[in-house]
């Protein structure tokens, strides 16, 4: 009896989940810490260093001495306090592109650690927040997905395979601390806040938004924002509360809403999003609504990512729909499998369709042709990359919308996300006519070489 409880356990804490909340996260936190950081390059020394506002001999009278420790006990001169400032933000872009994103994330949580606890007196809770959130970033498993060290892996495999590897898993046991990190946090504030007056009687939005030191916009406008403020109290402490609804068993959810659970998490940190999006937009809190934000992409999960992705494919609109072909269906990339530049280009492509848009297919297989292109010959899809798009109605797969080229690349712009900001500035006048001619001079020149995917034409 006993082993099978201990087996239980184990695989409640370790049942492999999906790293991309995690390494979104990471991402998220090397960012916010980058960002807010940043904004102190004038002050630092001031802050941290023997020279500034708290000097050595003041630390016991201004600042706790127990459970105290901090590498700025040890550097104290404002020179290398700044060059360990500069570490810091070198750590943080690191973590932002992926590079060593073990060593980067355990040093820049170190080093966040150590200026924080040399001086506390300018952090607020955002920075609590963000100590918590790095600590569990520096111990967690799953923070190599998207990072450089990932994408060389991705490349490896697609040279001796032609496909990418399985989406990164971790243990499922830093996703539970996360989550069981928010729950502590928004019960207890919950918590206290019933245990006052101003948020039970209604009042404390209104204070908080008149507050000279965080309001952003003036009394007159914040007077207005602030006549629902009586239901916009209430709700928060429910809303707050209601975390604790994500420590009923999965089995409970499920026999109860059925298909509906995963929308309980869902729900709540929808709630979160306008909360702290409200606090980020009318008051200036520091980093307290960008490092919640960064720990809510920690709580993605297999089935949220899955569904977000589904809801996003459901139907194409606007100029996504009008490039696309009224079919909006995956859209199949033909390219040259015997072409260095052309597998490159593939494998760009591949990592960048997060939403499972794009079916690559190599046209040297005569199988291949035969199953999405009957109608066009070799020698033509030789000269350029041709994209065509996937019939959902019965409908012939020769008679589907094909597009070649540049407009194939235009089109194929939508369909990635990385690349949407790009997409629009393709149709402006005159894109169209450099495109096309810069294309046909790339397609022409990568014909000259067979080097495979060393080669540098």
């Amino acid at each position: 009896m006993i082993l099978p409880l201990l087996h239980a356990i184990w695989h409640f804490f370790h049942r492999r989940m999906t790293a991309t909340g995690f390494g979104l996260m990471r991402i998220g936190w090397g960012l916010t810490v980058f960002l807010f950081m940043l904004g102190e390059w004038q002050d630092v020394t001031r802050y941290y260093s023997a020279a500034g506002f708290v000097p050595p001999h003041l630390e016991p009278v201004v600042l706790r001495t127990f459970d105290h420790w901090t590498l700025l006990d040890t550097i104290t001169d404002p020179q290398a306090v700044f060059m360990t400032y500069l570490l810091l933000l070198a750590a943080c872009l690191c973590m932002i592109v992926g590079f060593l994103p073990r060593l980067s994330t355990i040093v820049a949580v170190l080093l966040i650690f150590s200026f924080h606890e040399r001086n506390f007196l300018p952090l607020g809770g955002g920075e609590t927040v963000m100590r918590l959130l790095g600590f569990l970033l520096m111990i967690a498993p799953g923070t190599t997905a998207f990072s450089l060290h990932r994408l060389r892996k991705q490349w490896r495999q697609f040279r001796a395979s032609g496909k990418l590897l399985a989406p990164k898993t971790m243990p499922a046991w830093p996703y539970l601390l996360l989550v069981w990190q928010f729950i502590v946090l928004y019960t207890m504030s919950g918590w206290d806040k019933v245990l006052g007056t101003m948020w039970v009687r209604g009042t404390a939005v209104a204070s908080a938004l008149h507050h000279p030191q965080f309001a952003r916009f003036p009394p007159w406008f914040m007077d207005q924002v602030s006549v629902a403020t009586v239901p916009i109290s209430l709700a928060t402490i429910v809303w707050e509360f209601s975390w604790l609804l994500l420590l009923l068993p999965a089995r409970w959810k499920r026999a109860l809403l059925r298909g509906y659970a995963p929308w309980i998490k869902r729900i709540i940190i929808a709630g979160g999003l306008l909360f702290h999006g409200a606090i980020f937009l009318l008051m200036d809190a520091g980093s307290f609504s960008m490092m919640l934000f960064t720990g809510y992409l920690g709580l993605l999960t297999d089935e949220d990512i899955r569904d977000l992705r589904g809801f996003l494919n459901r139907g194409v609109r606007g100029p996504v729909r009008r490039s696309a072909g009224r079919e909006g269906g995956k859209i199949v990339v033909l390219f040259d499998g015997i072409c260095g530049l052309c597998r490159r280009s593939i494998f760009a492509v591949m990592m960048m369709d997060w939403l499972h848009r794009i079916v690559p297919a190599d046209f040297r297989s005569a199988a291949i042709r035969k199953k999405y292109v009957p109608d066009i010959t070799e020698k033509t899809l030789d000269r350029s990359m041709h994209v065509r798009f996937l019939p959902k109605r019965k409908q012939a797969i020769s008679e589907a919308r094909t597009l070649a080229g540049f407009d194939g690349f235009r089109a194929l712009t939508w369909r990635l996300p990385p690349l949407w900001p790009v997409a629009p500035l393709l149709y402006l006048p005159g894109i169209t006519w450099i495109g096309r001619r810069t294309y046909a001079r790339i397609a022409q020149r990568r014909n000259r070489c067979r080097h495979g995917e060393e080669c540098r034409m």
